[in-house]
């Protein structure tokens, strides 16, 4: 919550409070010093002079109360903020006590509490819209798209302007989650439709393109954004991503190494180093990026079978098939296989290569793994078995 939402909230629990509430009351200028303090950004001084009169005058106050709420809030120290807005809660149950109290169990990560004060303040169109969308964002938090999407499309008739762009945005966000691109793509490019100039959006709409393969529209896009945000690690390893699928390496390569001045340890930057290092024939470099990652992730098979093909490129055939069999005893995949199958093959061991690409999806096997397959074959005398998959790579 912005300090500008947390005063506008904070004078509504005030507002609603009215004349009610009464008794032992600050006196204005009291009143005055801690509304300059919070102007002014002096949240630890004005909560230490809350503190202080609360234990010396034995009453609490609703503005000592929502003042001490207010920088408690401001300085992130949640638990008090939520102690303060308990209190208060005593004295006026209004729903502008209840979001606040929404706000903190959400910064406190206890969501289904944020979510049950959220809803408290459906009733009050002030605060209607704005629960509507924390709920969204905690139910994105919590992985439960479907149920984010269900909501924005319960809501989003009635809503316009700058709040329609934020729910479509959101809307986006859950539909790439759920995998359903192209209408993740639509949601992302009615945002920008609101706000052409909005940075989020048009990152996500570039990240969507990404997914897509759309690689010139993506960089298109995520050159505007990084123009005026140039230290944003994942606009930069997505950036990156975008300029290697053009076949832009050297750019690529600028960036990664730009981001990694940022980030020395961001593991998907050193995976796009080497990758980039790779197409460009820089084999050992690509390595070294590759194991540095696998420093950072040794648990990441994608990563350890990168380190593998670059061996196999550097002909270390024997050290591939050691670091592929550890993977494959933790994880069977086509691509593992595959790489096992070529290791053998590169190795002379025709028959447990063969014996290899038999475990492969059948849809996987292309011209030149029947050609090899083939090869296979002759060498283990075989010639029955070769011309069958000779003529099957003829056709394929």
């Amino acid at each position: 919550m912005l300090k500008t939402e947390a005063w506008e909230i904070f004078s509504k629990i005030i507002e609603s409070v009215g004349t009610i509430y009464v008794q032992n009351s600050l006196s204005y200028i009291e009143i005055y010093v801690y509304k300059i303090m919070f102007h002014i950004g002096l949240y630890s001084k004005g909560l230490y002079k809350i503190e202080e009169k609360i234990k010396k005058e034995k009453y609490q106050d609703i503005y000592l109360l929502a003042f001490g709420g207010l920088f408690s809030f401001l300085l992130k120290d949640y638990k008090k903020a939520l102690k303060y807005f308990r209190e208060i809660e005593k004295i006026t149950n209004s729903s502008f006590v209840q979001y606040f109290l929404g706000k903190i169990y959400e910064e406190l990560s206890e969501y289904d509490k944020a979510i049950e004060k959220y809803e408290l303040t459906l009733t009050t169109p002030e605060l209607k819209l704005k629960a509507y969308c924390n709920i969204i964002k905690i139910l994105y938090k919590l992985e439960k798209y479907e149920e984010a999407i269900n909501l924005i499309d319960f809501i989003i008739d009635s809503t316009e302007g700058e709040n329609l762009k934020s729910l479509l945005n959101h809307k986006g966000l859950c539909l790439l989650k759920t995998g359903n691109i192209k209408d993740a793509k639509k949601s992302f490019e009615k945002a920008l439709e609101i706000s052409e100039n909005d940075l989020s959006v048009k990152q996500n709409l570039a990240t969507c393109l990404l997914m897509m393969k759309d690689y010139k529209k993506a960089v298109k896009l995520f050159k505007d954004v990084y123009e005026k945000n140039d230290v944003d690690i994942t606009l930069l390893n997505n950036f990156t991503t975008a300029l290697a699928g053009l076949g832009r390496y050297d750019e690529a390569i600028k960036l990664c190494e730009k981001g990694l001045r940022i980030d020395s340890q961001n593991s998907d930057l050193l995976i796009n180093l080497g990758y980039c290092l790779y197409k460009k024939n820089m084999i050992n470099k690509a390595m070294e990026c590759f194991k540095q990652a696998e420093k950072i992730n040794p648990e990441d098979y994608t990563l350890q079978n990168n380190i593998a093909y670059c061996l196999i490129s550097l002909k270390r055939y024997k050290e591939a098939l050691e670091i592929l069999n550890r993977i494959l005893q933790k994880k069977a995949k086509d691509d593992i296989l595959l790489n096992k199958a070529y290791c053998l093959f590169k190795m002379g061991m025709y028959k447990e290569a063969a014996e290899c690409y038999e475990k492969i999806d059948p849809e996987r096997i292309d011209f030149n793994i029947k050609t090899i397959i083939g090869i296979c074959y002759e060498n283990m005398g075989d010639k029955e078995k070769a011309v069958e998959f000779y003529n099957k790579a003829l056709t394929a």
